[in-house]
């Protein structure tokens, strides 16, 4: 098979934006796989090295992977997680009952709190992002805690922090209004009408607090929620968030095709999301005399993952998400990323579910005394270290196969089979080749990550590069293994991998070979001209 890719640096698109390469952290999971407790957290007294009780070798995987931002406490748990319950002293925190969404009956500790957590993404290079209790909680609880996170002075939570031993504010940039609460199945569900007015008073009273606070609401795969939420506090929010899971196991569907066409399946998603926030936004924006938002707002893709047969909820709902993850995984994922940079789809933070084990499975996988990382970790740790600033308009010509990329099963499980297979289907047209080109002028680096999709297939691509001077050669990074179901595992870690080799043929028009199932990244050393 043959192809031609075409890449011209004088057709902007427009900046990468450096949050859509984020995670999150929930109470979630049974003891061997669980996110938090084992997973990020041993506790200072543990036999397992840590420092300040976050797992040392958990950490060092997760700086190696970077990411930007990190969501926590959920996911689910935010909309019964009640923040005091988990500062001060760990041996005065008291137990609590986390009867949240699919983990019913569940115990917190909350050794793992406010502290803890900022403490975590200061360790690995990340900006909190808190997602505070709607379910249960009250506007006046959000704002306490942005005052304790975000203020200097003698109030009430400023001291709590101080006493506590942080005389320093932290900084928290980043709040949630809850979590999927247009969804029957979580804590404090209410209509569109209802939550537009819960988000108007809790943006407005945090905001008070700290006017610099950027603020995510509720968003839906139900165009008139997001309609109602925009017009009636649209001006008070900065993202509008989204899910996006593709549940396998709802119509027993394990197709590999279908799977690393998915990611185009979100970008229709974003698009038309994008769309009403142009519709809305504008006409209906308003202004206060004491907080004034000029920028637009943008979607926050907070959730996202693959969720194979093998985590069904229904069948155990405590015991749910555990998945072994194959290379399959991570050309969806690298798939998603290309979906996500493209500034036109209007993605201003994604977050991964979730950074480690269960909810479901995300980049790495821990036992109590070691830990292997998944082809998704590969393909996010790809793409954060070997990406360039500037994102490129490409031109492919390559053949296509059909897939099926109706809405199947991207929403939250409490949505229901009714809606996930309504619908006729209709068939799409795939490129087997998908290309997306950055610039780092600064560095003078050229990207293009190129994913073959063809499942036995190496393609032949002719590559015209214009509008930059290549002045030497690059590098080349690969994501392969034998199988599109090869899996790493504790035995085997490196089934899956990365492999580095030298990039020879580079000019400004090449032929490179992009071998079947893989993700291949070019790094080109190249100035714009």
């Amino acid at each position: 098979m043959e192809a031609k890719i075409s890449v011209n640096a004088r057709d902007v698109l427009g900046k990468v934006n450096p949050y859509i390469f984020g995670t999150m952290l929930e109470h979630w999971g049974v003891p061997d796989r669980h996110v938090i407790y084992g997973g990020v957290w041993v506790g200072e007294g543990s036999s397992t090295p840590n420092i300040r009780g976050l797992r040392k070798d958990v950490l060092e995987a997760t700086r190696e992977m970077s990411p930007t931002i990190m969501r926590w406490p959920g996911g689910c748990p935010a909309d019964v997680y009640h923040w005091l319950d988990g500062i001060g002293p760990w041996e005065k925190r008291p137990c609590t009952l986390l009867s949240a969404n699919y983990s019913k009956d569940v115990e917190e500790t909350n050794q793992f709190g406010t502290h803890e957590f900022v403490d975590f993404c200061r360790e690995v290079g990340a900006e909190p992002y808190i997602n505070v209790n709607v379910g249960t909680g009250t506007p006046e609880e959000a704002a306490s805690w942005v005052e304790y996170c975000n203020r200097e002075g003698r109030t009430k939570y400023c001291a709590m922090r101080v006493e506590n031993g942080h005389s320093d504010p932290f900084g928290v940039h980043y709040w949630g209004i809850g979590n999927e609460l247009d969804l029957d199945g979580e804590v404090g569900h209410m209509d569109a009408q209802n939550y537009a007015r819960v988000a108007f008073e809790y943006s407005k009273l945090r905001r008070m607090v700290d006017p610099k606070i950027k603020i995510v609401a509720v968003g839906s795969h139900d165009d008139e929620w997001n309609y109602t939420l925009l017009k009636e506090a649209g001006h008070l929010i900065d993202y509008i968030s989204i899910h996006k899971y593709y549940i396998h196991f709802v119509l027993n569907v394990e197709d590999y095709y279908t799977l690393v066409a998915r990611p185009l399946e979100a970008e229709r998603s974003f698009n038309r999301m994008t769309s009403l926030i142009d519709a809305v936004t504008p006409r209906e924006r308003m202004t206060s005399i004491w907080f004034q938002k000029t920028e637009k707002v943008k979607i926050a893709v907070d959730e996202w993952n693959v969720w194979h047969m093998e985590a069904d909820p229904p069948a155990s709902p405590i015991l749910a998400g555990y998945q072994k993850l194959t290379l399959q995984d991570g050309l969806f994922t690298a798939g998603m990323f290309h979906v996500m940079v493209k500034p036109c789809n209007g993605v201003g933070m994604a977050n991964i579910c979730n950074l480690i084990n269960s909810g479901p499975s995300g980049p790495i996988t821990s036992n109590e005394e070691t830990l292997y990382v998944n082809p998704q970790y590969l393909a996010f740790k790809l793409y954060r270290h070997h990406i360039g600033d500037i994102v490129l308009r490409t031109e492919t010509e390559v053949d296509t196969y059909e897939a099926n990329l109706r809405e199947l099963a991207h929403m939250a499980m409490a949505e229901g089979i009714g809606n996930i297979l309504g619908g006729t289907p209709k068939m799409d047209h795939v490129p087997y080749l998908d290309c997306l080109a950055t610039l780092d002028d600064k560095n003078g680096k050229l990207y293009l990550a190129v994913i073959n999709r063809h499942k036995e297939n190496d393609i032949e691509c002719a590559m015209n590069l214009q509008g930059v001077k290549i002045r030497r050669n690059g590098k080349i990074y690969e994501l392969n293994a034998e199988e599109v179901t090869s899996a790493n595992d504790f035995d085997s870690p490196n089934n899956v991998k990365i492999s580095e080799k030298k990039l020879t043929s580079a000019a400004n028009r090449f032929n490179y070979v992009f071998p079947c199932h893989s993700v291949t990244l070019l790094e080109i050393n190249a100035q714009s001209k």
